[in-house]
């Protein structure tokens, strides 16, 4: 008994450090100004692959803020949160970068995910920041006995970790996805009361119309 609390202790907190993602060095600079199972390769499936539509016409797909999120990416409910302006610590070690944006996203005010962009000129840059995004979700994975799973379908290379029933206040299904598409590096990260079916298609949905809206961005060298 005292092992099984002890270990729901641990989980609640590393969810709940992974959703707020805070430290105490503030990036404002980089934020919006006014924006309120099984290893291998896994194809999504039909029920949660994103289904692409074209972006508002008035959008400037130039603009990495304005690209980010817009009406309709997640369902009724979900926004960018003015709550949290600041960094987990491993995202200061990415470098080289030429733009970066962070979303802090909420329900119902409660903080239960962010978006992570940073755009990069060198290809080593890149697979570099990748490479250290994906290894820190997966420490995570590690210490939840939950397995990585490799993406085919958003972006280049993806990969996505799935954690069902985490109780922290209410109980969340959780969902990290990692992807990089040319020369864009991207982590998503999403808790919702939703089945955790209904949450990786969320996510899955929401990281295709990304990679389809960053193509402007990251896709023209």
């Amino acid at each position: 008994m005292f092992q099984k609390s002890t270990r729901i202790s641990i989980v609640a907190i590393i969810i709940l450090l992974f959703l707020v993602s805070c430290s105490d060095k503030a990036v404002d600079s980089v934020l919006p100004s006014d924006t309120d199972g099984n290893s291998g390769i896994v194809a999504i499936p039909a029920s949660t692959k994103s289904t692409t539509q074209p972006a508002p016409p008035d959008l400037d797909l130039t603009n990495l803020e304005f690209l980010s999120f817009i009406p309709g990416d997640l369902p009724e409910g979900f926004a960018v949160s003015k709550a949290v302006r600041s960094l987990p610590e491993t995202y200061f070690q990415v470098a080289n970068f030429s733009d970066m944006i962070y979303l802090p996203i909420e329900k119902n005010l409660l903080v239960q995910g962010g978006l992570y962009i940073f755009l990069f000129e060198d290809d080593s840059d890149r697979d570099n920041a990748y490479q250290l995004v994906s290894q820190e979700v997966a420490k995570r994975a590690d210490i939840l006995k939950v397995e990585m799973r490799d993406m085919s379908g958003i972006g280049e290379k993806a990969t996505m970790l799935s954690v069902k029933g985490i109780s922290i206040g209410i109980e969340l299904n959780i969902v990290e996805l990692v992807f990089e598409h040319c020369g864009a590096v991207v982590h998503l990260s999403l808790g919702d009361d939703a089945s955790l079916e209904k949450v990786e298609s969320m996510v899955t949905s929401y990281g295709g119309q990304l990679a389809y809206r960053l193509d402007t961005l990251a896709c023209q060298k």
